[in-house]
């Protein structure tokens, strides 16, 4: 199974912002590799950490609290359910 087919990379933005995500992306892809996720579970958190990494736009190295609880409120707004905001906060998670 090929996993580069889960990164949808936005074009527009500069290129040091894909480099620095692709770098995180992989970084995640890894991890979870190596801790036997499923495919499916894999998927799932790359496309939600991608989403954030996108949403949060600069220092990707850092994340605070207040910027994750800001993203996640937005999931809610924008009405997606309970248990994908918990899909996208267990991204999140494992990735710090």
């Amino acid at each position: 199974m090929c996993y580069v087919e889960y990164y949808i990379i936005n074009y527009n933005r500069p290129l040091y912002l894909h480099f620095i995500m692709k770098e995180h992306l992989d970084k995640a892809l890894r991890e979870l590799r190596l801790r036997n996720y499923s495919p499916k579970t894999i998927k799932a958190y790359l496309m939600c950490l991608e989403f954030y990494f996108k949403y949060k736009k600069a220092n990707l190295n850092k994340l605070e609290e207040e910027n994750i609880k800001d993203f996640l409120l937005l999931l809610k707004d924008k009405g997606k359910s309970p248990q994908t905001i918990n899909l996208y906060l267990n991204a999140i998670k494992f990735f710090l």
